[in-house]
């Protein structure tokens, strides 16, 4: 019986003791959770990748400057709500008109390095999809940042199903 209430009693001590302390192993779990909490927000505000066959840009929000570069990489910017960041893709694409028609309406373009500037001042800092290249590549105009590399014939027929 005296075994118990010393075991019972000792717990208690135990217990108190442990409330008020705070021990190497906590403070290291805590400082690794911060630091992982930290470095996930800081990679996704302010790390910025290019790969190989692409061409980035960013927009300062602060001052107003606008940079490009096409060297493949990572890089640190500012936060994101102050610098806004564009990848465009330097590859050439397929954009095709999708109809039942018997007409060829494809076209392969690529988009050019040296018209950057004047694709951001028409549509800022929007990626350029598809969509974007198709009312570009079918307008008739020439443009600085889009190259036509291949166009189909004026009415160049497809062969009739049976």
């Amino acid at each position: 019986m005296r075994d118990q209430e010393d075991k019972e009693e000792m717990q208690a001590t135990d217990v108190e003791k442990a409330k008020g302390e705070i021990t190497f192993g906590d403070v290291l779990s805590a400082l690794f959770l911060l630091s992982f909490i930290f470095g996930l927000a800081f990679y996704g505000l302010c790390v910025n990748h290019i790969n190989v066959n692409e061409m980035g840009g960013w927009y300062d929000a602060g001052n107003g400057a606008i940079w490009t570069n096409d060297k493949p990489g990572w890089y640190v910017t500012k936060p994101y709500p102050w610098v806004h960041e564009i990848t465009v893709d330097l590859r050439p694409r397929k954009i095709e008109i999708t109809s039942n028609a018997r007409l060829v309406n494809a076209k392969m373009v690529r988009f050019k390095r040296e018209g950057f500037d004047e694709y951001i001042k028409r549509q800022g800092f929007t990626a350029p999809a598809d969509d974007v290249l198709l009312g570009y590549a079918y307008s008739g105009r020439n443009f600085d940042f889009i190259e036509i590399l291949e166009e189909p014939d004026k009415m160049e027929l497809l062969p009739v199903r049976k």
